[in-house]
């Protein structure tokens, strides 16, 4: 390191009694990013260490050439320079620029100000972008390319899977035959080609929830817990006892999809509780730091779910303990906590969990709303 470059810092910088009797070529040279210090007429006058050590540099001395000279091999200074800048406004300016090399740089210039606020030189710093720059590309085009599968798989895909569903359950209505097996292997087919469909709208509810589509505005939360009841009352002949405990209105921030909430809730107790299943869903309004919240509590006295398991089944993305629950309750996570509110689970019978499972719904009242 040249002496007589790290003294003309130390004049450029000033007599700050906290730079006296620091090596600032040794507190530079720590850092990766190339630190230049210029003098007014641009010339670099110091460098730190991993200067010298760029590849990217022209070779040959450093000190007493122009920045442009040494990265870019031109005899004029490039175009918004943003040291030249920073040189003649007197405020700090940042630009990217690329090497012949081909890697982007970021490129801060701060002036050097003396005690009477003269600008007397520039410290750049210089970071290498070229790899994060990179990779942004690569995510940019690897989420393009996501979005081209779901929007594949959401449309043509399902579209296909209405035609066959639609062929399939001609099928069973028209055949009249003598082998009862045969409908049977049908209703089979048509109930995974269902669940199949289930899942692309699942996949297509969770990209348009992360792209932030969804709006919300005031739902009515019993009104919805009651539409719940009947669909699933009328789909499985199983008895959902609703208590709203005098309250026959409150109003959430949400939108449509918080009937596919509640519908998840109610349609896990209904399989795993099986034939003598005992479901109740009750709502409540309560405070909660303050403020009102409506509070829905779905229990069920089916096998329940494992102390170990119960933080696994809102995380099935990567997940291998989610007891087969598959999207939905990922799904009911994801959009309680886009409304605001949150959602968890425990034992119907505290410390029992063989008892049934208790799901904890908790959604902030909309303000003005009762």
């Amino acid at each position: 390191m040249d002496n007589n470059g790290s003294t003309d810092l130390q004049k450029g910088l000033g007599d700050s009694a906290l730079l006296s009797g620091l090596d600032i070529s040794l507190i530079l040279g720590s850092i990766d990013d190339y630190v230049l210090y210029h003098g007014p007429d641009m010339k670099i006058l110091w460098v730190n260490r991993a200067v010298e050590l760029s590849e990217s540099r022209t070779a040959g001395p450093v000190i007493g050439e122009y920045c442009w000279k040494v990265w870019h091999q031109k005899n004029t200074p490039c175009h918004g320079c943003p040291a030249i800048e920073a040189l003649q406004t007197g405020e700090m300016r940042k630009a990217l620029v690329m090497t012949s090399d081909g890697k982007e740089w970021l490129i801060q210039g701060y002036p050097v100000k003396g005690p009477n606020g003269a600008v007397s030189g520039v410290v750049t710093i210089n970071r290498d972008l070229t790899e994060y720059i990179r990779s942004d590309e690569e995510l940019l085009k690897a989420k393009l390319q996501a979005e081209l599968y779901l929007d594949l798989m959401g449309h043509d895909i399902n579209n296909m899977h209405q035609i066959a569903l639609g062929y399939m359950e001609l099928a069973r209505c028209r055949y009249t035959g003598p082998d009862p097996g045969r409908n049977e292997f049908l209703d089979k087919s048509i109930e995974v080609l269902q669940r199949s469909s289930q899942l692309i709208q699942n996949v297509r509810k969770l990209q348009k929830l992360h792209k932030g589509e969804l709006r919300t505005a005031a739902v009515d939360v019993p009104a919805v817990l009651a539409g719940v009841q009947g669909e699933f009352e009328a789909a499985t002949g199983r008895r959902i006892t609703l208590n709203l405990n005098g309250h026959q209105h409150c109003y959430a921030r949400a939108n449509e999809l918080l009937h596919d909430v509640f519908a998840n809730l109610v349609g896990n107790a209904v399989k795993y509780a099986g034939e003598r299943a005992e479901i109740i869903v009750d709502m409540d309004v309560i405070e909660e730091n303050g403020k009102r919240c409506c509070r829905v509590i779905v229990e069920d006295n089916g096998p329940g779910i494992p102390d170990e398991a119960k933080d696994a089944v809102f995380y099935r993305i990567g997940k291998s303990t989610s007891h087969g629950m598959g999207l939905g309750l990922y799904i009911v996570k994801s959009l309680v906590e886009g409304y605001g509110g949150k959602v968890s689970v425990g034992d119907r019978v505290i410390g029992d969990h063989t008892r049934g499972a208790r799901f904890v719904v908790m959604l902030p009242a909309a303000v003005n709303e009762s």
